[in-house]
């Protein structure tokens, strides 16, 4: 059960797609944020360059940009 209901928002379509994950990759670019929790929550944000034998293991050696 996760107590924070975090999201990345499709500004096209005006859609919030929940993250169902204890961890998410995504352009912190992308609109994103978090609903309103009634406990206390906190987040940890992990900033770097993936290697490319990493990228592969993630399935995203594909992704040009991120």
């Amino acid at each position: 059960m996760m107590l924070k209901t975090f999201y990345v928002y499709n500004e096209d379509t005006k859609e919030k797609h929940i993250v169902d994950s204890p961890a998410a990759f995504f352009n912190d670019l992308d609109m994103h944020g978090g609903e309103v929790c009634q406990s206390m929550t906190w987040s940890l944000r992990v900033d770097g360059v993936f290697s490319e034998e990493f990228r592969k293991k993630l399935e995203i050696d594909n992704i040009k940009i991120y």
